[in-house]
């Protein structure tokens, strides 16, 4: 179920489309280059999952299979090198293609600070655009009707069918969280897990009322799975029913507007 919900976290493949001018150029600019799971520009992260919006992007719709996530396999390209994502001049690992969206990883060995990325289609370049890179940029990925995405404890997705309940522990997935204690060489997708530096800085808040550092269990990456970041929360024991979920490290909190699918608790 876990692996099911991190694939679906991908935009989802669809079919063909038709064909588009060869000789029209990929149109996009800094300003639609954001985080894959908050969608504001900006929020971009080493060893982040971003999401490139624009025209002309592709000839067709592609994506990496949860196979080859689940194996460790990060093409730099879709099939006969036909589309392709650097930054300084570096081939970056492609999740989704498509005409409009294209979802890659920036790695981790990025250093933050203002970056090139630049866009190819079909041996036709887009323009050269520079994104500012951060130390970490906190966001949380959107499930549908605005709520996080977040599994429980035993692995099922935390739905309205499904709801938290106070005083269990979630998991709740994102992306940007930052350097990791524990870095594997040469690593992109990791074999284990591992907290970021931060760790013990984050903190989370529902609707508006910072919980207390303890009830982050762990703060790191999802082993298996590139860019993936998850949260094992402890949820309070006075929950309200869906509330508001914020994510943030000092002063840079996450922008999205979630909220958690909860159950009210039973007593104040």
């Amino acid at each position: 179920m876990q692996i099911i919900l991190i694939a679906n976290l991908w935009a989802v493949i669809g079919e063909p489309v038709a064909t588009q001018s060869l000789l029209t150029r990929p149109e996009y600019s800094e300003a639609s280059i954001t985080s894959a799971a908050g969608g504001e520009a900006g929020r971009i992260a080493p060893n982040s999952i971003i999401s490139l919006y624009g025209k002309n992007l592709s000839q067709i719709v592609w994506a990496i299979s949860p196979q080859d996530l689940s194996r460790g396999i990060l093409p730099t390209a879709t099939p006969f090198d036909a589309v392709y994502l650097q930054i300084q001049d570096r081939r970056i690992p492609l999740f989704y293609v498509s005409p409009t969206q294209i979802n890659a990883l920036i790695p981790p060995d990025v250093l933050p600070g203002m970056r090139r990325i630049q866009l190819s289609r079909d041996l036709l370049a887009g323009p050269v655009v520079t994104i500012a890179v951060a130390p970490e940029a906190p966001e949380l990925f959107r499930m549908p009707e605005g709520f996080v995405a977040a599994t429980h404890a035993d692995g099922r997705v935390v739905t309205v069918e499904h709801p938290a309940e106070a005083d269990e522990v979630i998991v709740a997935y994102g992306t940007g969280f930052g350097p990791l204690r524990f870095v594997e060489q040469g690593v992109l997708v990791p074999t284990r897990a591992s907290e970021v530096v931060r760790a013990r800085e984050f903190r989370v808040r529902l609707n508006g009322e910072e919980l207390p550092g303890e009830a982050l269990l762990y703060v790191g990456v999802t082993p298996g799975f590139a860019g993936l970041y998850q949260v094992n929360l402890r949820m309070p024991r006075v929950l309200e029913e869906h509330p508001r979920i914020e994510m943030g490290v000092g002063g840079n909190w996450s922008t999205g507007q979630l909220r958690v699918a909860a159950r009210k608790s039973a007593t104040p």
